[in-house]
C-alpha cells in the first residue's frame, strides 16, 4: 500500500526532529566530553603544581629530618661525654666517700692511738736530740714529760711499760749534775767582745826592703836556695815577746776568738776536755804575747782562769729507754 505525501510530511518531520535530536545529544555530548577534559587537564596542571609543591615540601622535610639527625647524634655525643664525666664523678666520689669510711674506721678502731704515739715518739726523739747537741737536761725533761702526758692520754693499760721506761729517763736526767752551760756560753761571749776591743801594744808601721829577685854574689849556696823560694823569710832577733805590729795584733784577736769559740762549742756538745784545750790555748797566747801588767790583761787572764777551774764536768744519761719502749708498742699495735 503507497502512502500519501501528507501522510509523509510526519514520517519526515518525525526523522528531522529524530535527526536534530540525535545531533543536539551528540554536540552535548562533545560539549560535557570538552568539559571534562578540560576539567581533566586542570586537574592535571593543578596535580602537577601541588605534586612539585609537595616534592619541593618533602624534600625540605628530609633537609629538616637531616640535620635533625645530625644535631641529635650531635646531642647525643655531647650527652655521652658529659654522662661518662659525670660517672668519671660518681666514680671519684665514690672513692672519696670510701676512703672517709676508711678513715673514720682506722679513727674509731685505734687511729688516735697511733697518731698520739707518734707524737710521743716525737717528743722522746726532741728530748734525746737536745741532750746530744746541746746537753741541756731541763729541755730534755720538759719534753720527755710532754711525751709521759701524751701516752697518758692513751686509754689502754698496754703503754704502762712505756710510760714506765720514759719515767726512768727521767729520773737518770734529774740525778745528772748540773751545770748551767748557758751562763758559761755567756761570760765567753763577753770576754770575746773584750778582747775584740782590749787595746794591745802596736808598734808603728816598719819601713818594707825591697824583696831581690837574686842573691848577691858573695852568697852561698844556702842563701840563694833562700832567695829561690817562692816565700819571704823574716828573721827576728828580738826575744818573745815581741812588739806587735798591726797584722799581728789583728792575727792574736782572731786566734784567741776562735779559741773562745771552740771553748762555746765544746760545751754545746758536752766535750769537757775539748772545752779546756781551748781555753788553756787561749792563756798561753796571751802569757807568750802580752807580758804587760795592765789591768785589762789581768782581767782577761783571771776571766780565762775562771772559766779554766769551772765544773763543766756533766754526766750525760742514756735516755733511749723511753723511745725505743714507744717504738716497741707502735709495732705491737700495728700487728
Amino acid at each position: 500500500m503507497r502512502t500519501t505525501p501528507l501522510q509523509q510530511q510526519p514520517r519526515r518531520a518525525f526523522k528531522t526532529m529524530h535527526s536534530l535530536q540525535h545531533q543536539a545529544g551528540a554536540a552535548l555530548a562533545n560539549i560535557l566530553l570538552l568539559l571534562v577534559l578540560i576539567a581533566v587537564g586542570a586537574a592535571g596542571w593543578f596535580g602537577w603544581h601541588a605534586l612539585e609543591e609537595i616534592t619541593a615540601t618533602d624534600d625540605a622535610l628530609r633537609e629538616e629530618i637531616i640535620a635533625l639527625r645530625s644535631g641529635q647524634t650531635a646531642l647525643g655525643a655531647e650527652k655521652a661525654t658529659e654522662l661518662a664525666a659525670l660517672n668519671k664523678r660518681v666514680d671519684q666520689t665514690e672513692i672519696e666517700l670510701a676512703s672517709r669510711a676508711e678513715t673514720l674506721a682506722n679513727l674509731q678502731n685505734g687511729g688516735q692511738r697511733n697518731w698520739l704515739l707518734n707524737e710521743a715518739e716525737a717528743l722522746a726523739n726532741l728530748a734525746q736530740e737536745r741532750i746530744l747537741l746541746t746537753a741541756d737536761i731541763m729541755a730534755a725533761q720538759r719534753l720527755l714529760k710532754a711525751a709521759d702526758k701524751t701516752l697518758a692520754r692513751i686509754n689502754d693499760s698496754g703503754v704502762l711499760p712505756a710510760r714506765k721506761a720514759v719515767a726512768a729517763d727521767l729520773d737518770a736526767l734529774s740525778s745528772a749534775e748540773q751545770v748551767d752551760v748557758q751562763a758559761l756560753i755567756l761570760k765567753l761571749g763577753v770576754l770575746q767582745q773584750r778582747i775584740t776591743l782590749m787595746a794591745l801594744p802596736v808598734t808603728a808601721k816598719t819601713e818594707q826592703r825591697e824583696d831581690k829577685t837574686s842573691p848577691p854574689p858573695e852568697a852561698g849556696w844556702w842563701d840563694r836556695f833562700v832567695y829561690s823560694l817562692p816565700v819571704n823569710v823574716r828573721r827576728q832577733q828580738a826575744p818573745l815577746p815581741l812588739p806587735l805590729d798591726a797584722q799581728q795584733a789583728s792575727t792574736l784577736r782572731l786566734y784567741l776568738d776562735n779559741n773562745l769559740q771552740q771553748a762555746q762549742l765544746s760545751l754545746l756538745q758536752s766535750k769537757p776536755q775539748s772545752y779546756r784545750q781551748a781555753i788553756q790555748q787561749a792563756q798561753r797566747a796571751l802569757n807568750t804575747w802580752l807580758v804587760e801588767d795592765n789591768s785589762e790583761v789581768k782581767h782577761v787572764k783571771a776571766s780565762l782562769q775562771a772559766l779554766l777551774d769551772a765544773n763543766v764536768e756533766q754526766a750525760l744519761p742514756e735516755i733511749g729507754k723511753g723511745i725505743a719502749a714507744i717504738r716497741g708498742l707502735q709495732a705491737e699495735f700495728n700487728q
